[in-house]
């Protein structure tokens, strides 16, 4: 079973609308996929098919995603595969789901190279230098040793890629975007 791994702390309506916009873009590309959502929002409004994993504390990536992988692990004897993703990210296309199977089907990992978007929707160029959203196992996750406890946004998946890049497939696929917000940087 494919599981996505969101950690969401909102600061915002927009953040919200951001998270609600990616959720969809997974049910639509991903329909029997797991959604696991690491949550420091407290008014967080119900999601059907969305499994909410209350988080206390300072917003820290690595303590969502090992409080979401011991969920499925406990829920699950086999937790399968994982795609841990930012929640500014949204799927038109389920292409990048699809290579990012094949990827692990291989045995390998997939940090996948999105789409930047502009504050008005359209298209800009590629953003190879994110690399929030990558596809692998609980197995990967702990022999990578894991990703760095960071209280703030950045550097981290740059790290976690830097720990996986020997196994790591990269490519550009269709439809994977990075939804434009107030304190983009690119």
């Amino acid at each position: 079973m494919l599981s996505f791994v969101i950690c969401y702390s909102r600061q915002s309506d927009a953040k919200e609308a951001l998270l609600i916009g990616c959720l969809k873009s997974i049910r639509l590309h991903a329909p029997r996929a797991r959604i696991l959502l690491a949550s420091w929002d407290r008014d967080l409004k119900p999601t059907p098919n969305v499994d909410v994993v209350p988080m206390l504390g300072p917003f820290c990536r690595k303590r969502g995603i090992e409080a979401c992988l011991a969920v499925a692990a406990f829920s699950s004897r086999k937790p399968g595969a994982f795609v841990l993703l930012d929640a500014d990210v949204l799927f038109t296309s389920s292409d990048c789901i699809g290579r990012g199977m094949a990827a692990l089907a291989e045995g390998k990992v997939y940090f996948p190279i999105c789409t930047k978007l502009h504050e008005d929707g359209s298209p800009d160029e590629p953003w190879d230098c994110a690399y929030g959203t990558v596809f692998l196992t609980a197995e990967d996750y702990w022999n990578a040793g894991a990703w760095k406890e960071k209280f703030n946004w950045g550097e981290d998946d740059r790290e976690f890629f830097g720990q996986l890049r020997f196994r790591a497939v990269r490519d550009q696929p269709v439809g994977l975007y990075h939804q434009w917000h107030e304190g983009t940087r690119w």
